[in-house]
């Protein structure tokens, strides 16, 4: 393993630890968001879909509160993102993108 693969293995390890969402912990750590998710991602595919075996956790469901919004419904995932979804929406769309946005297993 090279040092900077090390490095960012050592990053990712401590973001998914604290509990911060991506762009929290990289302003914190003074970490570019991009250099982040280039590093997951690769680090993800090399292995088969895991960057490490500290990636465990797993989206988890969370407290929802609905908001009057005809237009739309918001979705923030764990790490952030926020996934705006259109009134009208079908159902199964929603169940679909949400289950490609799972990551992959090992």
């Amino acid at each position: 393993m090279s040092e900077r693969e090390a490095y960012w293995r050592g990053v990712l390890e401590r973001q998914a630890e604290s509990g911060e969402s991506v762009v929290e912990f990289c302003e914190a750590e003074g970490v570019s968001t991009a250099s982040f998710y280039s590093w997951r991602k690769r680090l993800r595919t090399e292995c088969g879909g895991r960057w490490s075996d500290v990636d465990d956790r797993r989206p988890q469901l969370v407290p929802l509160s609905v908001a009057a919004s005809p237009a739309c419904v918001e979705v923030v995932l764990p790490d952030g993102v926020v996934l705006r979804v259109p009134e009208g929406t079908a159902p199964q769309l929603l169940r679909d993108v949400l289950a490609a946005l799972e990551p992959a297993e090992c």
